[in-house]
């Protein structure tokens, strides 16, 4: 019985042994996953924030590309400063024909050279244009006269300056869009310069579109020694409009163009008289042209109709009534 008795103690005392080596075995297996578990974690982690940090150089890469080409197109594309956000400039040369033109004495034929400018910058708004007679020197042109008794050059220039941008406020009302001090000047190196100030707008006109309408009450510095010098005398309504017609693929366009000019209460007396005719104190210009426009040049067939042209009464020696024709060739700068 002893000898039984002690081999069931050491097959016990066995068993517990080997029990707790399973166990510790168990346990350290089980730490040894968790280990792993915990390093590829860390490994995730790891490539997670390289990944982050990958992106992220990628963004801040973008950001400096976004950087470098905003830099360049402000370069070419300066930034607009408020209040001019309407600028713009054309310098035109045109090449004129002008058949039957009238004014003092018969009608005249001429092919005439014609600088023409405009545009707007801020509050201030310019058309001008100055012409020069007889530019080819024909013998055919009636204009062509080696005394030079004939004026050279005729110019107008009429400046604006918008009162809706003096005073920054929408001043429109109904059609008027906008409102200007308007100036006028006239010259000809025969003796003519005549200043004028007043009231300019832009009015929107069903179909036609905007249309300048500009008054002037009118000073005479010169008017070939007439008794309406050194004064105020006369007003002048001046408008003009542009309408393109049709556009065709290739980028030109078919433009109505024309301007209306009419001038009452001039003050000559009746000594003021033109080889033997009246002057008039009205004078009227209607003019219609067609254009055929492209990116650098143009060409246009002009109708103009006018009444006491030059403020000179229609007579047997002076025909300033009627119709006149222009053919024009123009190149834009």
């Amino acid at each position: 019985m002893k000898k039984i008795a002690l081999l069931v103690a050491s097959l016990l005392l066995v068993s517990n042994v080997v029990s707790a080596a399973v166990t510790k075995n168990s346990s350290k297996s089980k730490i040894l996953a968790e280990n792993q578990k915990l390093k590829a974690e860390l490994e995730a982690l790891k490539a997670q924030y390289s990944t982050s940090k990958t992106e992220t150089e990628t963004v801040k890469a973008e950001n400096e590309t976004v950087k470098a080409e905003l830099a360049e197109t402000q370069k070419k594309v300066p930034v607009v400063e408020p209040g001019h956000e309407n600028d713009w400039s054309q310098v035109n040369f045109n090449l004129i024909s002008g058949n039957n033109m009238r004014g003092f004495g018969h009608t005249k034929d001429d092919t005439y050279g014609e600088i023409e400018i405009m545009g707007r910058k801020g509050i201030f708004d310019m058309y001008g244009y100055i012409d020069f007679s007889d530019v080819m020197h024909s013998e055919s042109s009636d204009l062509n006269n080696d005394e030079k008794e004939e004026a050279n050059f005729f110019t107008e220039i009429q400046p604006r300056i918008s009162l809706n941008g003096l005073f920054d406020k929408d001043l429109s009302i109904g059609p008027v869009t906008e409102w200007y001090l308007a100036g006028y000047i006239e010259a000809g190196d025969a003796g003519l310069w005549t200043n004028g100030i007043g009231i300019g707008s832009d009015v929107m006109v069903p179909w036609l579109g905007k249309v300048g309408l500009n008054a002037y009450a009118l000073y005479s510095e010169e008017d070939f020694g007439s008794s309406r010098e050194n004064d105020w005398n006369g007003y002048l309504v001046k408008t003009n409009w542009f309408k393109p017609l049709y556009f065709f693929e290739g980028g030109s366009f078919l433009a109505y163009q024309g301007y209306m000019n009419y001038m009452w209460d001039a003050g000559y007396e009746q000594e003021d008289n033109w080889s033997g005719t009246n002057r008039s104190n009205d004078e009227y210009q209607w003019f219609n042209g067609i254009s055929w426009i492209f990116q650098d040049f143009a060409l246009q067939y002009g109708l103009k109709y006018a009444k006491d042209m030059c403020n000179v009464d229609n007579s047997g020696d002076n025909d300033s009534e009627g119709f006149e024709h222009y053919f024009i060739v123009t190149y834009k700068f």
